[in-house]
């Protein structure tokens, strides 16, 4: 078996970022997920070596050689995959140099064996046609002795050329993720780790994913999952609450148009039908004001397949005088429907019930989902993410995260029908606005988009590091990073090698991951001005440090920064965070660099 050499490497606290003196590193072949055997090491001399290493007073481990072309070096919480570039280059040179060795003897045999002197042809040699046979053999000997190496998985020249071969391909700047969403596979699951600049629903990456999945028709009406860091991961919580939306291209309204809603045109084409002032549009919201419905007629659903109803709205949470509530209905008609209520009670609870009709009988509560939340006396209002799905068995709802249901016959499924029916119904009680409603199919295997949001106010990127495992569960197609604002005075060296620790914990944890920097909008006055200063300098160098490490790179500070007035304009008067126009325009600029990357018309 090879041997493979590993130079000797500095190593920090994963945290501190500080050098890591007399510190343990075990060494692992990169394989080995459960970290149960520890390889065996030498040093350049051939002498045994302890494993785990330890580090020097310097902070450097020193070289050492072992059995495994990469290895996985472990300590301190950190887990860095290493390949051995030397070990790879030799094997290529003796492959190459033992290859041509043998075709050489190949061909200084054949020529002797085609330069018999006159007494060996005289003797017989003639006879037996041995030249031809011999020239006809010995060159091709070689070349099928090297086929067969290269054609057998593990051999060493096979080993040596994969390495070498592949090693390149494992740097993705997101390309797969793009390649992906091209071809429509499932499932799609890209993250981001950041700041207050990204933490929240109305900021950039969500207007850039919802720009996404809204791209690509094969996702559009499909499940897609949002996922948004909630801070418990450190002490032992849940990482996120799960929100579930339909994207657009069903029969869906983003209530972007103001005016009445009696007679309006939903964004997907439909028209709506209440008595007239019942219901009015404003800065994307309807507003009940009398308890009347609102019935949109949606477009039928693929046979066989059921319906999903979702979208969000905002309760006011100040105690009414009496029940607040919404109902979302969706059937054939008032006979054969399914309702989801969502309501707050007199005594200021926030809750959820589930009710079929069926031929005209009312069954209640069927699921319920009590209590949501407490309700307070400000009135502030709290944002609910809803989903009603209606499968041949079963019915779902969900409401930030939380679920119920209960199951359904193949009598009621039918009697439900094509559900081309989607109602609202408001009480007369004030304080409830739909931003967005949205009715599509459930289909039994759908396309998958999934979108994990790992950004936390007042984060560094040690946050996401140490939460890792909560916040990126599965394997990722690919890691948004946007994170400088909260490196204060950090020097643009010292934050692009915390980037790059975080990057290689990432890729240790989920080996080839698309990585994709974005820089962030500059910072203004009244911004510390130390601070300011080196966020902008670390914008700079995050271009340069992105495309030397041939990661993806979305322009955030250039998209600000060609403003007529640099951007100012676009953030808030602390000088660091975007406003809302801010935010749509890298969000957009965010959905640009994805579209420019694809190959889809």
């Amino acid at each position: 078996m090879a041997d493979y050499t590993y130079e000797s490497e500095l190593v920090a606290d994963p945290f501190t970022f500080q050098r890591a003196a007399n510190s343990a590193v075990t060494i692992y072949d990169v394989n080995d997920e459960s970290e149960s055997t520890p390889l065996a090491l030498k040093d350049l001399n051939g002498l045994p070596l302890p494993n785990p290493l330890t580090s020097s007073a310097d902070a450097f481990v020193p070289p050492f050689v072992t059995t495994s072309p990469q290895v996985k070096m472990s300590g301190g919480g950190l887990k860095v995959a290493k390949p051995s570039f030397q070990g790879v280059r030799d094997e290529a040179v003796a492959a190459r140099n033992a290859a041509q060795e043998a075709q050489e003897s190949a061909a200084l045999s054949a020529e002797l064996a085609q330069a018999p002197t006159d007494a060996q042809v005289d003797a017989g040699v003639a006879r037996a046609n041995i030249p031809a046979q011999v020239s006809a053999v010995v060159p091709g000997l070689v070349p099928s002795v090297v086929s067969a190496e290269v054609s057998t998985p593990g051999s060493d020249i096979r080993s040596a050329l994969e390495s070498a071969i592949v090693a390149p391909l494992l740097v993705d700047g997101g390309e797969r993720m793009i390649a992906m969403l091209d071809q429509g596979q499932t499932p799609v699951r890209f993250a981001l780790a950041g700041d207050s600049t990204g933490d929240h629903r109305s900021e950039w990456f969500h207007r850039g994913a919802q720009s996404i999945v809204d791209r690509y028709p094969s996702y559009a009406g499909f499940l897609w999952g949002e996922y948004y860091y909630n801070g418990s991961a450190s002490t032992g919580g849940s990482a996120y609450k799960r929100f579930r939306l339909v994207p657009i291209g069903k029969t869906y309204d983003e209530f972007d148009s103001p005016g009445e809603l009696n007679g309006k045109v939903s964004t997907s084409g439909q028209t709506w039908a209440s008595t007239p002032g019942a219901w009015t549009v404003s800065a994307g919201s309807a507003t009940s004001s009398s308890t009347t419905n609102a019935i949109l007629t949606a477009t039928s659903p693929h046979p066989g397949f059921g319906r999903r109803v979702s979208g969000r709205l905002v309760l006011d949470t100040s105690l009414p005088t009496a029940e607040r509530s919404i109902t979302i209905d969706i059937g054939v008609d008032d006979a054969n429907r399914v309702a989801l209520k969502i309501a707050i009670s007199t005594a200021g609870v926030i809750y959820v019930a589930v009710s079929k009709v069926i031929a005209g009988a009312l069954t209640s509560n069927i699921a319920v989902i009590n209590p949501l939340t407490s309700a307070t006396a400000t009135g502030a209002g709290v944002e609910l993410q809803f989903s009603l799905e209606i499968t041949p068995t079963n019915i779902f709802a969900y409401v930030n995260g939380n679920s119920g249901g209960a199951s359904i016959n193949a009598a009621e499924f039918t009697a439900l029908g094509g559900m081309t029916m989607l109602r609202m119904r408001a009480t007369t009680q004030a304080g409830v606005k739909v931003g967005r409603i949205g009715l599509g199919d459930v289909y039994e295997t759908p396309n998958l988009i999934e979108v994990w949001n790992g950004s936390k106010a007042g984060s560094t990127l040690a946050t996401q590091q140490t939460d890792m495992a909560a916040l990126y569960p599965s394997q990722l197609n690919c890691l948004f990073i946007s994170a400088s604002h909260n490196y204060l005075d950090d020097s643009d060296m010292a934050y692009l090698i915390k980037v790059q620790t975080f990057v290689d914990a990432i890729r240790a944890a989920h080996p080839n991951t698309g990585i994709v920097i974005t820089s962030q909008n500059t910072e203004y006055s009244p911004a510390s001005f130390g601070s300011r200063a080196a966020h902008n300098r670390r914008n700079v160098f995050i271009r340069t440090f992105a495309a030397q490490r041939r990661y993806g790179y979305v322009p955030g500070t250039e998209v600000f920064a060609m403003q007529p007035d640099g951007g100012r304009s676009l953030v808030d008067t602390d000088g660091v965070h975007p406003l809302q126009t801010g935010s749509d325009l890298w969000g957009q600029t965010f959905f640009n660099w994805v579209k420019g990357k694809s190959l889809r018309p």
